[in-house]
């Protein structure tokens, strides 16, 4: 057997002569936080003929000496994207990271042979391309191709640490990212940007939009961690539990001490000190309604009471519960109640609660 390592950056290049521990486990090692080159790549054959390792979907695979290549398609301070073409190429891979890591296969990918995470077998042989496999940080992947295999991959290394500064959590760890060793993940919104990935190998750098990139990857690295949360017996029942009762409480009282002042999500995230991310979705769950929709909904009713119990002004309501005009609370009002707020005065006899709280719904 050759080993062979990806291309390194010169930094990096110590590492080109590393070997497996015995009992051919890998070694953790010290890399540049978004190369692949802590990843040892095993072939069959010293000697690589052209017609062994030729594939019509394989333009970006460089194979120099016995070395595959991979091929750079995104890079940010927080996520790397490579893409590598082994093509019909036998070959075993042993890669045990600090860093958690993404497989999304090309479309048609496919192997008769094995994917093993930490000693368990993940995954039955044949077609590859289902959806992402997730490769948690200190976990080690062995795989081999077998003899009838046809595998085009991208890799995404996170960087924990920067991730979470993104998420405003400390998920430093691999319990803090939610990440499990899973194969195959997919759903209906997984399944589209995956797809999307699959074909940046295929598209010439002077058409990539980063922007765009970085956002695919973030949404995908978002839906992994919801989709493995809910599968975990603590999480489903914080996420049925959704926020604390205090929390829940602290939320009502500063929402009504400064109903008048603008509120944005930061702010009531930072209250109960959550990431605006989880925030969001744990708030829908405790309270029905998504933040911003339940703070109109809280202005609209404190209006209701105003125009009840006071003889202040339209304008000064509006003022005294957040609304930039009186123009503003009457197109909200008449949207969420049914009609004007001088409509609504005028008829004393209109159940506010009732009126309000089937217009929320």
């Amino acid at each position: 057997m050759e080993l062979a390592h990806f291309r390194t950056p010169p930094a990096a290049r110590p590492m080109a002569g590393r070997t497996p521990a015995p009992g051919g486990q890998c070694q953790l090692a010290a890399t540049s936080r978004l190369c692949v080159d802590d990843i040892m790549f095993e072939t069959e054959d010293v000697a690589i003929s052209a017609n062994h390792s030729h594939n019509s979907r394989g333009a970006d695979a460089k194979i120099v000496q016995g070395h595959l290549t991979p091929h750079l398609v995104f890079e940010s301070d927080w996520c790397s994207a490579h893409h590598l073409m082994a093509g019909t190429l036998p070959h075993r891979v042993c890669m045990e990271r600090y860093a958690h890591t993404l497989l999304i296969f090309d479309g048609g990918s496919y192997s008769e042979g094995e994917r093993r995470i930490d000693g368990t077998r993940f995954g039955p042989t044949g077609p590859l391309d289902a959806g992402v496999d997730v490769i948690p940080a200190k976990s080690r992947l062995v795989a081999w191709s077998g003899e009838i295999s046809n595998i085009g991959v991208t890799l995404i290394t996170l960087d924990c640490e920067q991730f979470g500064e993104i998420l405003g959590e400390q998920v430093a760890s691999t319990a803090g990212l939610g990440m499990r060793p899973e194969v195959n993940m997919r759903n209906e919104l997984l399944s589209p940007l995956v797809a999307r990935v699959r074909r940046w190998s295929m598209v010439e750098e002077a058409g990539c939009d980063s922007v765009q990139r970085e956002t695919i990857l973030m949404l995908i690295v978002q839906e992994i961690m919801r989709m493995q949360r809910l599968q975990s017996p603590q999480s489903a029942a914080l996420h049925r539990g959704g926020l604390s009762p205090r929390a829940q409480r602290m939320l009502r009282e500063f929402v009504a001490g400064h109903l008048d002042e603008r509120i944005d999500l930061q702010t009531l995230a930072d209250l109960v000190g959550m990431s605006r991310f989880h925030f969001s979705r744990a708030f829908k769950v405790s309270f029905g309604l998504p933040p911003h929709k339940h703070l109109m909904s809280e202005r609209i009713r404190v209006a209701a009471e105003k125009m009840r119990a006071t003889h202040d002004s339209i304008t000064d309501i509006a003022l005294q519960v957040g609304f930039s005009c009186s123009s503003e609370l009457t197109r909200l009002f008449k949207q969420t109640v049914g009609c004007t707020p001088r409509e609504f005065r005028s008829d004393q006899r209109m159940a506010v609660p009732a009126a309000i709280g089937q217009a929320s719904r």
